[in-house]
């Protein structure tokens, strides 16, 4: 699946935050915090990574590529936007770069299933087209279960 994203663009160049993004809840978001993930992060997003990977297997019959996540996160933190709830990543999207100049690929969403409802993924995903956008890309690609109708409705908004 790819979709522009309204003039975003992201590639082969790499640039890095000097520090975590922070952003503040709003209606909706309860106390969540949205950042940038750090290299401190990546026990507890591994964690939240098999999480999905176990849901996204269980319910669309996808599967298990939590390893494969697993490394693409640990080469590209600063590319990746956390939920924080009461010191827990409840929900987190990466979006990496692409050999093609310009294009994103999505490598996952996830919301923990407590929290949906809540406008997260968007958030995330305004964070993430905030950050590709200011390193030029154009357009993300990704693949999403054709059974997973809300993953496919949260792309559309």
């Amino acid at each position: 699946m790819s979709d522009e994203i309204g003039g975003v663009s992201g590639g082969a160049g790499h640039s890095t935050f000097a520090e975590p993004v922070l952003s503040p809840p709003d209606e909706g978001t309860g106390s969540c915090i949205l950042r940038v993930a750090t290299p401190a992060d990546f026990s507890p997003l591994s964690d939240a990574i098999d999480a999905a990977c176990d849901e996204l297997e269980e319910k669309f019959g996808t599967g298990n590529a939590s390893d494969a996540l697993k490394n693409i996160a640990g080469q590209n933190m600063e590319h990746i936007f956390l939920t924080i709830l009461d010191d827990e990543i409840v929900g987190y999207i990466m979006w990496v770069p692409s050999s093609q100049k310009g294009e994103v690929v999505g490598a996952g969403t996830w919301v923990d299933e407590d929290c949906r409802g809540q406008q997260i993924s968007r958030r995330l995903r305004e964070m993430a087209i905030s950050h590709w956008r200011s390193l030029g890309g154009k357009v993300v690609t990704g693949t999403v279960s054709v059974n997973n109708e809300a993953g496919i409705a949260s792309l559309k908004r």
